[in-house]
Parts: structure tokens; C-alpha cells; sequence
């Protein structure tokens, strides 16, 4: 973190992937705590810069490369995060995270909003590939 904070970015960008890429030890435990890990490791390191987190193809919670974006199906990976990243999101952006992405207006660490610029994070969980669940309804979340 005393690189960054040296740096004093306008923004971090948090893309996903946090767990490590070893599936065949993937659990929701597993997911969970790697991402409590670096959670509490931004709280407490990074909390001065704005930022926007988003999950990656291997931060899933129940099944191996896969979350389930059916109407009325919750990860819960997602919805865990939803409770520990909530100071990153804005009201509208949460209810959005929670369908597999967000979209809010881009502020920067010295707290202007930039009206005409806007961040989009997509969970590609959302549209994976080997994301079975996806075959279950064809239809974009």
C-alpha cells in the first residue's frame, strides 16, 4: 500500500480474480476469505483513494467457474460482498451489483464527480464462457 499512497491516484480500479487460481481447492470459504483478505487489506491501507471493485471468473462462491444470475438466485459470495464493499458502492450501484455489474458516475479521490464520465464494471461471471448456469436462461442479465 506505500507505493499506491505514494502515487496518490486519482482512483484504484479492483478488477476481480482475487482468489488464487488453484480450483481444485476452491470452496466458498475459500473465496470468501481471500477476498476478506484483501477487503480489510484496502480498508485499512488504501482508504483514502476512491475506489471500484468488481469480481472476477474466479472470485464464485459455490460452483467452480460459475455464479447463478437467475431471477431470484443470490451467490453468496455476492452477497457477502455486498456487505463488505458496500463503501464503495453508491445505493443504485449496490441493487446493480448484485445483478452482475454497475454503472456510477466516476469520482476521484479528491472527491470531484465527473458528470459526463461514467464507470462500468461487469462481473464476467456474467457472461463466462463455462459458466453453465448461463445455459439455464439465455438471456443477458
Amino acid at each position: 500500500g506505500d507505493k499506491i499512497n505514494e502515487l496518490q491516484p486519482d482512483a484504484l480500479f479492483w478488477t476481480g480474480d482475487i482468489t488464487p487460481h488453484d480450483m481444485w481447492n476452491q470452496s466458498l470459504e475459500h473465496a470468501i476469505r481471500y477476498s476478506d483478505y484483501l477487503t480489510d487489506f484496502m480498508k485499512e491501507n488504501l482508504d483514502d483513494w476512491a475506489t471500484y471493485v468488481i469480481d472476477g471468473n474466479h472470485d464464485y462462491g459455490v460452483l467452480l467457474n460459475s455464479m447463478d444470475f437467475r431471477e431470484g438466485q443470490r451467490d453468496p459470495i455476492i452477497d457477502h460482498q455486498g456487505v463488505t464493499w458496500k463503501q464503495w458502492f453508491t445505493d443504485e450501484s449496490m441493487a446493480e451489483f448484485f445483478e452482475g455489474f454497475y454503472s456510477q458516475r466516476f469520482k476521484t479521490s479528491d472527491g470531484r464527480v465527473h458528470d459526463k464520465v461514467r464507470v462500468l464494471a461487469i462481473n464476467t461471471e456474467a457472461c463466462y464462457y463455462y459458466n453453465l448456469f448461463l445455459l439455464a436462461e439465455m438471456s443477458d442479465p
